[in-house]
């Protein structure tokens, strides 16, 4: 999609069933996935009629919590037929945490909603889950690191677990006798090395000898094929396919060959391991720093990292579109496919719910305001954006290293770095607001216009013998169309004189103007999902 949503995907393998299959996902206008319809409706997400229209959305509260979410699929273990696996409505109590989740749906497959009559969750004093009647947990513990520690089943089952000081899984033991030791990439089960782990895969012991086992991972990390030589042919050991968040896929494809490792085979979402102890008791993902729950596509713990990101649910899983973001660890979700920088050092950080967003919360426009230190700008820095979030890039570069021929170098003083960014937002024809024509390719109308209004150094910059220069470009800006993206690009003066540049010191700026984000010196009253400094690529 233009605002970089992803609007389909298509697989197709050489199995037993090798047709193409695809999903066609829709999104509300906070980019929230809402729903998913697959090639032959059997594992469509969310309620579509007969023409393929989405009637029945996933639905979310003002957090961003699920409240509602419908999913087709497989009705018994083999996949044989098809229906409303899930019909699931979510129950909360004045927060973030969900109490009961009612599926009129099917409970033998998909989420599976218990017997009991009362409230389905219970929580600790962390917001850490404690109860989970539908699963038949009855208690929880945890450490200090918000891990979980024990689980108990009233099967009479437990389930333990041991990490070192840094929080990484060293140990797991079942109460049906086994016991899985996780050392470094060496899995292994009742003292036995059952495989390592590689970047192409795994390695498991053969009959004295080793058998590769090569993996194809999609851009979520999400491992889709298993596959290794059998005598100089290619053997498909396990196919999975999932539903966007995370369960997986049953009625094709579903033959797993006896040359894998079974132990193995339990690392499949987002790369990591499906905990299946206790006969598939336990049911949920451990990305380390947190356990998720796919079929309720709910976390058990709030987001470690929960302050950074205020807007969103602690509970949400990848904001809510886990078809762009991936969460490696459970701390906090990235892009999977964002857009490659073409400057040296950069500061990216993403500012959050603004007009459009808040206008589909029935909440009043804000303007951001907030003064600039001596240090960078001065001046008003406001915009009334109507998308519900913008991306700025400030790069430390000079403005005449060759890493930045494909962008704009216009100068502009401290009042037009927040208006720029609110025109790029507006959708409007801005190309009468650029003192020169755009540079960044009119070759191509769809690639990104120059926005930013021209100015001289500021006065209060000079006065101080700091100043900024730099330019703010709305990308893949089309005549009369929204954007996701703008960036600025930045360039540091020091009496009279640019800084920054490649090497070191275009590091150390990069590090100083992440500092400054950080501690709100720069646009205090913006609220930042995150910051980090990265290397890009030089175009």
């Amino acid at each position: 999609m233009y605002n970089g949503n992803i609007s389909e995907t298509e697989w197709r393998t050489d199995n037993t069933d090798n047709n193409l299959k695809h999903y066609v996902y829709e999104f509300d206008p906070l980019n929230r996935l809402i729903g998913a319809r697959d090639n032959i409706g059997n594992y469509n997400l969310g309620v579509y009629d007969g023409l393929g229209n989405l009637t029945g959305p996933v639905a979310y509260d003002r957090n961003g919590n699920v409240t509602g979410l419908t999913r087709k699929g497989h009705l018994d273990i083999g996949g044989t037929s098809f229906g409303n696996m899930d019909v699931l409505g979510y129950v909360y109590d004045s927060g973030n945490k969900v109490l009961r989740i009612d599926d009129s749906g099917s409970d033998a497959q998909g989420f599976r909603d218990g017997t009991n009559v009362n409230d389905d969750f219970e929580y600790d004093a962390n917001g850490n889950l404690k109860v989970d009647r539908n699963k038949g947990i009855t208690s929880i513990t945890y450490n200090h690191l918000n891990m979980p520690t024990s689980v108990s089943f009233d099967s009479g089952g437990v389930i333990n677990y041991v990490y070192d000081a840094s929080g990484t899984k060293l140990e797991k033991t079942a109460s049906n006798g086994t016991y899985t030791e996780y050392a470094g990439n060496y899995i292994y089960e009742n003292g036995t090395l059952q495989f390592f782990r590689h970047p192409e895969g795994y390695t498991m012991p053969d009959n004295g000898d080793w058998r590769y086992v090569y993996q194809y991972k999609d851009h979520v990390d999400n491992i889709r094929l298993s596959y290794t030589d059998n005598n100089g042919t290619l053997e498909i050991i396990e196919e999975n396919n999932y539903y966007p968040f995370g369960g997986k896929m049953r009625g094709y494809n579903s033959n797993v060959s006896s040359f894998g490792n079974s132990t193995a085979q339990r690392w499949k979402f987002g790369g990591m391991e499906l905990d299946e102890s206790l006969d598939g008791a336990m049911g949920t993902y451990d990305f380390g720093a947190r356990i998720y729950d796919e079929w309720g596509v709910r976390w058990w713990n709030i987001d470690p990292k929960a302050e950074q990101m205020r807007r969103h649910s602690p509970y949400n899983y990848a904001f809510n579109n886990p078809v762009y973001f991936i969460d490696p660890d459970g701390m906090a979700p990235y892009d999977c496919c964002g857009p490659r920088g073409v400057l040296d050092h950069t500061v990216t950080f993403t500012v959050g719910l603004i007009n459009v967003g808040r206008a589909f919360l029935d909440l009043p426009p804000i303007n951001i305001e907030g003064d600039a230190t001596d240090d960078w700008v001065s001046g008003d820095r406001s915009h009334t954006s109507e998308e519900d979030k913008i991306t700025v890039v400030v790069s430390d570069s000079r403005g005449d290293n060759n890493d930045t021929t494909d962008a704009p170098t216009t100068f502009i003083d401290g009042d037009a770095i927040g208006q720029a960014g609110g025109y790029a937002r507006s959708g409007k024809d801005l190309s009468k607001r650029s003192k020169g024509p755009s540079k960044t390719g009119p070759e191509n109308k769809s690639m990104a216009r120059d926005v930013a209004e021209t100015g001289k150094k500021t006065k209060s910059g000079l006065e101080t013998g700091n100043n900024a220069a730099g330019t703010i470009t709305a990308a893949n800006q089309k005549d009369g169309q929204q954007v996701d993206t703008v960036e600025y690009n930045v360039t540091m003066w020091k009496n009279g004189q640019p800084q920054g540049g490649g090497g070191d010191y275009g590091k150390k700026n990069a590090e100083k103007l992440k500092k400054q984000f950080l501690d709100g010196e720069i646009f205090p009253d913006l609220e930042l999902d995150s910051v980090s400094v990265k290397k890009a690529h030089n175009q």
